[in-house]
């Protein structure tokens, strides 16, 4: 391809050519590679896979235990905090079935101490009402006779 500048008279030429890229032989070798090495790629994005779930699962339980303050027990916050420390000591290693098994312990203790708070909000807001109708108006149908 060439171009040529009208104002100078500059002429520019450039030659475009195909990359000579893998041989076969190459191509075939690096397909084989990687059907070899498809079982430990798997083994591995299981791993990386539970040790990401471990972390989200940390953090959510850690954020929800700020959260909750004092609206649960030392006991069932002692419990989940195990259960946080239990996942932190095996979420590094490379057996993702015990990683999975402690993920599943703290999410079942998460989820007891999350109902629990929720449960406890549902009564404070029924004791509002309760309160509000006491105080409030009353609501009556009345007809007026003449």
């Amino acid at each position: 391809m060439s171009a040529t500048d009208k104002g100078t008279g500059k002429s520019q030429t450039i030659t475009i050519q195909g990359s000579t890229g893998l041989s076969k032989d190459e191509v075939e070798r690096m397909k084989r590679e990687a059907q070899e090495h498809e079982a430990e790629d798997k083994k591995q994005k299981e791993k990386i896979e539970h040790q990401n779930l471990a972390d989200t699962m940390i953090y959510t339980a850690e954020k929800m235990l700020k959260d909750a303050g004092d609206k649960v027990t030392a006991e069932e916050k002692k419990e989940v905090e195990d259960k946080i420390a239990a996942l932190k000591a095996v979420k590094d290693g490379d057996d993702h079935v015990a990683i999975k098994r402690a993920a599943d312990e703290l999410s079942t203790s998460a989820q007891k101490v999350g109902a629990k708070m929720y449960q406890s909000q549902k009564s404070e807001a029924g004791d509002q009402k309760s309160e509000e109708k006491k105080d409030g108006p009353i609501d009556a149908e009345f007809e007026e006779k003449k």
